[in-house]
C-alpha cells in the first residue's frame, strides 16, 4: 500500500512511495485542472486520469519522499539504506537520478538510521529529515 505521495508542481504527475520497496511516478493522460483550486470544478477531478509510468526499485521500504516546490525535483529515502535518493521528473514522466546523499556523517554504509519524513526549507536549498532517532539531520 502507498506510504507517503507528492504532486509535481505541475500537476501533471505525482510520485508515490510504498513498502513493496518502490517509487511509482503516475502521469497524467489528459487535461490537469486549473492550478488554482477555488478553480477546479466536479468536472474537472471526476475527468482526470493517471497512468504509472515509472517503477523504481530500492533496497527496503520506502518510508518518504518530498517534492520541491520550484521544480519536478523530487528526494526519496527509504529503510535498510544510508542514502538520500535525489531524482527529476521530465515533463514525459520519465525519471532522472542525479545525485545521492550520503546519511552518515562518516560518508560509510553503515545504516545507522531510517529517514522517516523529508522536507524542503521555504527557500528551497536545504532539506530537513526527521529520523526515529533523537537527532535532526540536514
Amino acid at each position: 500500500y502507498i506510504i507517503h505521495c507528492c504532486w509535481a508542481p505541475s500537476g501533471r504527475h505525482f510520485v508515490t512511495t510504498s513498502y513493496d520497496k518502490t517509487v511509482c511516478v503516475y502521469s497524467s493522460k489528459g487535461e490537469c485542472p486549473p492550478a488554482d483550486l477555488a478553480d477546479v470544478t466536479k468536472e474537472d477531478v471526476e475527468g482526470m486520469k493517471f497512468e504509472m509510468v515509472k517503477q523504481l526499485p530500492f533496497k527496503g521500504p520506502v518510508e518518504c519522499v518530498a517534492m520541491r516546490k520550484d521544480s519536478d525535483i523530487f528526494v526519496v529515502g527509504c529503510r535498510e539504506d544510508n542514502l538520500l535518493h535525489v531524482f527529476k521528473l521530465e515533463q514525459d514522466g520519465q525519471v532522472e537520478k542525479i545525485r545521492v546523499i550520503n546519511l552518515n556523517v562518516l560518508e560509510d554504509d553503515f545504516v545507522s538510521f531510517t529517514p522517516m519524513c523529508i522536507s524542503f526549507s521555504p527557500d528551497e536549498k536545504s532539506i530537513l529529515v526527521s529520523t526515529g532517532q533523537q537527532c535532526i539531520h540536514s
